[in-house]
């Protein structure tokens, strides 16, 4: 066998030893994702929806009034922000408008964009198109939002 024979056997066994490793490579890569629970939270489930529900629109930075919008719901994960001023562990809350499109699914617009701290004592507004967290003034608290619903009741 002359020497050219074998560089381009030598090369052909590289060359299909490097893409199987390539490709076995990309097919073992799993995504992994972190879920941050919510269990450490202060305001949680349905009592950040009133919290978030306790300002008025304006306070918000929405346009209107309440009646002007039919969804409020949130993240069931937590979300963490790393913003360099405001980092750290949030409840997100949006609020919009739901509609139904002409196939039965459901659309849902969103205006405002919440993130309520595990401890409950910072509400960031968040601006999508600057990507930019901005606190709220006069935090309520939950526990705040409970008293103003039992005052409302009564």
């Amino acid at each position: 066998m002359d020497i050219k024979k074998i560089i381009a056997v030598v090369l052909s066994v590289c060359v299909v030893a490097g893409l199987a490793v390539t490709l076995s490579s990309c097919s073992s890569k799993e995504e992994t994702t972190t879920v941050i629970t919510t269990d450490n939270a202060v305001v949680k489930k349905a009592d950040c929806l009133e919290v978030i529900k306790s300002y008025t629109t304006e306070e918000l930075g929405l346009e209107g009034t309440w009646d002007d919008y039919n969804f409020v719901g949130h993240v069931p994960d937590g979300v963490e922000v790393k913003d360099g001023t405001h980092d750290g562990y949030y409840v997100e809350v949006k609020v919009g408008n739901k509609t139904q499109n002409e196939d039965g699914t459901n659309n849902i617009d969103i205006y405002g964009d919440y993130f309520i701290s595990f401890d409950g004592k910072t509400i960031l507004s968040y601006d999508s198109s600057t990507g930019v967290y901005t606190p709220l003034a006069n935090v309520h608290t939950v526990y705040d939002a409970q008293a103003q619903t039992t005052e409302q009741a009564q």
